[in-house]
């Protein structure tokens, strides 16, 4: 079963009908290096996760994978869907028409050397950098709330429990077959 039905959320076009405004969906990836560091980007001046809008005919694992290549010029081997995450809801605005917009995270994960990393300036991504969760209070007062929701989510659920180290040795372990 695709990824998408089996987190579709049976009220959320009750949500999105009641909100009165037009539904974009986007996808985003928190990237996760070997040793359990996470990238973040910065763009437009706040602390961010790589993320864009669905394409029409496109899925979510699609379009969170293409976004992390686009945003980060992370090479497409190196990376991988590990796990869903969670989805958030926020209002934006986009050509003078406000809009409530779906993004899908995603837990993916990383075999590469966290070296080459270069920001898509013309969309406004200034930096790349590898934080590692113990310093993400640090950075939580440049954070949007639903980034700090994503990041602290998967620290919770995922680091604290160390399961982020058996998703990236089992992604090595699949690409060495």
């Amino acid at each position: 079963m695709p990824t998408e039905r089996v987190l579709e959320n049976s009220h959320e076009n009750e949500f999105v009908e009641a909100s009165g405004l037009d539904r974009i969906d986007s996808a985003g990836g928190l990237i996760v290096s070997p040793p359990g560091n996470v990238l973040f980007i910065v763009k437009g001046g706040r602390w961010d996760l790589p993320k864009g809008r669905v394409e029409p005919g496109g899925g979510y694992e699609e379009t969170a994978l293409r976004e992390v290549v686009e945003e980060t010029s992370i090479e497409k081997h190196l990376i991988r869907i590990e796990s869903p995450l969670c989805h958030t809801w926020h209002s934006t605005s986009y050509g003078g028409k406000n809009y409530i917009k779906k993004t899908m995270w995603f837990v993916i994960g990383y075999t590469g050397k966290g070296e080459n990393l270069r920001p898509q300036v013309e969309e406004g991504i200034t930096e790349c950098r590898w934080i590692h969760p113990g310093n993400f209070k640090a950075y939580r007062g440049g954070m949007r709330p639903r980034i700090d929701y994503v990041t602290n989510l998967w620290k919770k659920v995922f680091f604290e429990a160390n399961a982020h180290r058996f998703s990236v040795a089992a992604l090595r372990a699949r690409e060495a077959v």
